[in-house]
């Protein structure tokens, strides 16, 4: 059974009991009026006559003027019928209690004439019965008309309800089909909870269409990129094989190719970190161990050049890509900045600056190096495989953490300020004036 039908049995049943409740209702209600009425006229004939009889002392009810629709029936309580008018009910043949009673199409009331005789007031509700059969028999067409019609109309309310669910689903089975990611569900008028369905699923598609043209980008640069050395590395090979040569010939030839197996694996290695960078977790991190950590892992004559001013601070990270992205930037700031100057590494209210001597690139050219497989130049060092950047960018989106770059007087500086982990958030708050 699909949504739609289900939807409208779900709506004609909810209407169904609701117009039932609102019949019953009418019919109950113009019952209970109907006998109200009669109980007060019943009330009205008895203490007209009960006062006549009292004030006369005779039991006359000839001169009493009561509609045909009435039975009067004065009785001792012996049982004995002393006066009477109309034609007494079956009912009004024995001797009751005083109070109501009610019998087959008729209502009785009994009330008290004097100590030894009692007065018995019926009305015939044979035209009251007649009006709620008939009342009963108008309402149940109307009913069943009503209901159908709810059916019909429930089902074009769903119908209308579920047409941008049927839009979003063949779009995504012709997308699915077709691969065509660059088509967009059309939009929804409103703020509704369709028209915000529509919206997300076009926002993942943007996402999804995103994410794929990067992937294709990605695997298109990276076979470039290893295309290149393996050109090289199967020329060397070739080369070597092409004659025979002795012993020293054939190990120049094995280390020269060493050395391109050396940068492919290299090249590997940065592959699979950058890949890795859309995968990376957030915990709270202690950003000033991670960056001694992250110094320790280069050179003693390096770590000479780097000048750290570190204050413990707390962040939103993952630990192994964030020592990455600090040796990326110290990295970086050794090529292509100048030779054998102090680079400044700061570590400041959960925010990372890197700075170096010189003049930085070209600031036209910031967006292009965030990109994967671009590379700057260094005037004193080989270019870089072009994923260092890109490896910081990426992260620093992952963990919502903002990369700025600066050109200042003294030198280039790059920040990454990271989102405050939420220990040292309740350090803050506890401490304002920190």
């Amino acid at each position: 059974m699909n949504l739609r039908l289900r939807l409208t049995l779900t709506y004609a049943l909810l209407t169904s009991l609701l117009l039932a409740l609102a019949a019953l209702g009418v019919f109950w209600g113009t019952r209970g009026q109907i006998q109200k009425n009669t109980d007060t006229a019943l009330e009205d004939v008895g203490a007209v006559l009960r006062q006549n009889l009292q004030e006369d002392r005779q039991l006359n009810l000839d001169d009493a003027q009561i509609t045909a629709d009435f039975s009067v029936v004065v009785m001792d309580h012996s049982g004995l019928v002393l006066a009477q008018s109309g034609v007494p009910h079956p009912l009004m043949k024995a001797l009751h209690p005083v109070g109501w009673y009610s019998g087959e199409k008729f209502r009785l009331l009994v009330l008290p004439l004097n100590a030894q005789t009692v007065l018995m007031v019926g009305k015939d509700t044979h035209e009251s019965t007649l009006f709620l059969k008939t009342l009963l028999r108008i309402l149940l067409p109307i009913y069943l008309v009503l209901m159908l019609l709810s059916m019909g109309l429930g089902y074009l309310l769903a119908d209308r309800a579920l047409r941008p669910v049927d839009t979003v689903t063949r779009k995504a089975r012709e997308i699915t089909e077709t691969g065509r990611y660059q088509e967009r569900v059309p939009g929804v008028i409103g703020n509704d909870e369709m028209a915000q369905l529509v919206l997300t699923f076009n926002e993942m598609l943007d996402h999804l269409q995103s994410t794929i043209e990067r992937e294709k980008t990605f695997a298109r640069l990276a076979a470039h990129e290893l295309r290149t050395p393996l050109t090289i590395l199967q020329g060397r090979i070739g080369l070597a094989l092409a004659r025979e040569r002795d012993i020293s010939s054939y190990q120049k030839h094995l280390s020269e190719m060493q050395g391109g197996v050396d940068r492919l694996v290299n090249l590997t290695e940065t592959l699979l970190k950058f890949s890795q960078a859309e995968q990376v977790l957030v915990e709270q991190v202690d950003l000033q161990l991670a960056v001694q950590q992250a110094v320790q892992e280069f050179p003693e004559s390096v770590r000479q050049q780097i000048q750290t001013q570190l204050q413990s601070s707390w962040v939103q990270a993952e630990t192994v890509a964030l020592q990455q992205l600090i040796f990326n930037l110290l990295d970086n700031a050794l090529k292509y900045g100048p030779a054998n100057e102090n680079i400044l590494l700061q570590v400041e209210d959960h925010q990372l600056t890197v700075q170096d001597a010189g003049k930085g690139p070209p600031r036209e050219e910031w967006e292009r190096l965030l990109r994967p497989l671009e590379r700057g130049m260094s005037p004193h060092h080989p270019a870089g495989s072009g994923l260092g950047l890109a490896f910081v960018a990426s992260v620093c989106q992952q963990w919502n953490a903002t990369l700025t770059p600066h050109w200042l007087p003294e030198g280039f500086q790059v920040t990454v300020k990271f989102q405050l982990a939420e220990a040292q958030q309740h350090l803050s708050q506890e401490n304002p004036t920190c």
